[in-house]
């Protein structure tokens, strides 16, 4: 029977179900990576507004650029992740290329205030 179910590319459908389970767990841990990281972030975000406030008064006007360059940043990443979450199972790479680029962005302009908060 098992034969009878082979598909053209001679996978059973015991396998595409595999693959599709694999994909859509892939595609869940993505998801749920994205929301913890950008939870991180914004307690990370709220800390060091609060550092630049009470120690750094001349720099608060350079680091209040960075910070809201970063927020926004991360905001549009929030509006990808909720895309990514009701869109079907696979991710297109210009997606996924947009994350990524977003992460690294995020991620410098942290390092960078903690760097200037030090």
């Amino acid at each position: 029977m098992m034969k009878q179910l082979k598909e053209r590319n001679g996978n059973t459908i015991e396998a595409i179900t595999k693959k599709f389970t694999k994909g859509t767990m892939k595609r869940e841990k993505y998801i749920e990576k994205l929301t913890r990281q950008l939870k991180d972030w914004d307690k990370e975000l709220t800390e060091l507004e609060k550092k630049a406030g009470d120690k750094y008064s001349d720099l608060k006007s350079k680091f209040a650029q960075k910070m809201e360059q970063t927020k926004k940043k991360r905001d549009e990443l929030r509006k990808k992740l909720s895309r990514l979450e009701k869109a079907g199972e696979e991710v297109s790479k210009d997606l996924k290329n947009d994350f990524e680029i977003l992460w690294k962005d995020i991620k410098d302009g942290i390092a960078n205030m903690r760097k200037q908060l030090k």
